[in-house]
């Protein structure tokens, strides 16, 4: 599921690379307040190391090194940078929190597919029934990496073709559901086809 976080860093440093000219005549002016942040992630990784809850450690390490490129570097050269640092919260493994719902949705929006396709369907939690057939919506089946690998590609593609924070917002927005819509149709047509082919 986030084997598209390898591609992180080097899309994050490529983005420092293209505002080199923006940042290199800037010089530095230390954020005082950025310290309080850093105490704060710090305590986070602390509490969650001591409570062995990875996510907490992972969003502890990125969240310090976000507050101390702000308290280093300084407000007005992180706000030029702002993307690629921000970008690089994509490293932290958030998502599996989604895939219950995810699961019940692309189970709806299955059994709707497939009975327009003139198939006869129930569903039993995420258990579909298509005629004499069952299939179940399993985690693999509810696209979280679609969704993460989405919304990876639409932040890139409007960092690096847009300007406005709102067609970026929009960009991201339609790119979620198409992945959306691309899996539903995905699950949809197995049942289909597998129907119509009687398995062949």
């Amino acid at each position: 599921t986030y084997r598209a976080s390898y591609l992180v860093i080097p899309i994050a440093v490529y983005f420092i690379w293209l505002r080199r000219e923006d940042v290199s005549p800037m010089v530095p002016a230390p954020y005082g307040p950025g310290l309080v942040l850093v105490v704060i992630f710090g305590l986070i990784g602390v509490v969650s190391s001591a409570a062995d809850v990875l996510l907490g450690q992972q969003l502890a390490v990125i969240g310090t090194l976000q507050t101390l490129l702000l308290t280093t570097l300084g407000w007005r050269i992180f706000k030029k940078l702002l993307f690629p640092f921000l970008f690089l919260w994509m490293l932290v493994p958030v998502g599996d929190f989604l895939i219950p719902s995810l699961i019940n949705f692309v189970t709806i929006l299955t059994v709707f597919g497939v009975k327009l396709a003139g198939v006869p369907v129930e569903a039993d939690g995420n258990l579909i029934k298509a005629a004499a057939n069952y299939y179940s919506v399993v985690e693999e089946c509810a696209a979280l990496d679609f969704l993460i690998g989405a919304l990876m590609i639409s932040l890139v593609f409007g960092a690096l073709m847009y300007r406005g924070t709102t067609r970026r917002a929009f960009l991201v927005f339609a790119a979620l559901i198409i992945a959306i819509v691309a899996n539903v149709f995905r699950t949809t047509t197995v049942i289909v086809i597998t129907h119509f082919t009687e398995g062949e």
